[in-house]
């Protein structure tokens, strides 16, 4: 079998939850050490999730490793060169896109890795996190980490407005349901063209969502088919602010070799070890 070369982004997220969270997920491992249980199959919004919890070390830290693989579609078909399409048979299984991560106690920080979508990356670290916790009634949310300091963090914006971006989309390629809404609906009006579109209003009822907003940074940032991608709003201290989002966040990037069609754990790993020292950069 012909080796591939596959360019993976390991995405960095700040970990915002309640203090009981750390707790929780060590106790989870505890127990998943006395059963022998390091797996669980569970359903979020009529999605099966696989979730696979363990421990390692690098450079004598400690870490938490996730794998989860999420449900692609609950009607999968396989169709062959004689005509017959029929269901695959799985026994106790899910068919769906690898996620692996790497979560750093020490920091509350998590990174990861997906061949699915790059947005896919948060909601489905989100989703896994809420379920080693014992409130589910708290939310968690997982921040993008951007390279410049605390001040140019989306979060710590206010009045946000003027929303800019620039995307072709003939080399944003295929736009599936791990994009973001906005970004679909454009790339159906788009189809293969390069669009600029600018939002004035964020979260008036006939303005963008912040959520969305913050979901777009995070899918089209250090994709090369995003050209500009800018904000406007006012910084912790009420100044006005534009900040410029295009190749800003805080990633690394890898090329790998391999024989699969997917990423298979063992070379997620290798990948998020590697990626592991930039925490050394990361102030916070």
């Amino acid at each position: 079998m012909n080796r591939n070369k596959k360019k993976l982004t390991v995405r960095f997220y700040e970990i915002e939850s309640n203090e009981a969270l750390l707790n929780d997920i060590s106790a989870v491992h505890q127990v998943s050490l006395g059963s022998g249980e390091k797996t669980r199959i569970i359903n979020n919004k009529e999605k099966k999730y696989f979730i696979k919890l363990d421990k390692i070390y690098i450079s004598g830290r400690d870490f938490y490793s996730i794998a989860v693989v999420k449900e692609r579609n609950t009607w999968q078909t396989k169709a062959l060169r004689d005509g017959t399409i029929s269901g695959i048979q799985i026994n106790q299984g899910i068919i769906g896109d690898p996620y692996y991560y790497f979560l750093d106690p020490e920091k509350k920080v998590i990174f990861g890795l997906t061949t699915g979508g790059n947005e896919g990356l948060r909601t489905v670290g989100e989703t896994t996190l809420t379920q080693f916790q014992k409130d589910r009634l708290s939310k968690i949310a997982l921040n993008p980490i951007m390279k410049k300091d605390d001040s140019a963090k989306i979060d710590n914006l206010s009045n946000i407005k003027n929303f800019e971006l620039k995307v072709d989309f003939s080399e944003l390629g295929e736009i599936d349901t791990s994009a973001p809404n906005t970004l679909r609906e454009l790339s159906i009006i788009a189809r293969n063209a390069e669009i600029n579109i600018k939002y004035n209003n964020i979260e008036d009822e006939n303005g963008l969502p912040e959520r969305e907003l913050v979901e777009i940074v995070d899918f089209l940032n250090e994709n090369d088919a995003c050209s500009k991608l800018t904000v406007e709003g006012e910084d912790i201290d009420g100044e006005p602010v534009k900040l410029d989002f295009h190749h800003s966040l805080f990633v690394y990037r890898e090329e790998i070799e391999t024989r699969n069609n997917y990423i298979d754990e063992n070379s997620a790993h290798q990948v998020l070890t590697n990626a592991s020292e930039m925490l050394k950069d990361l102030v916070q």
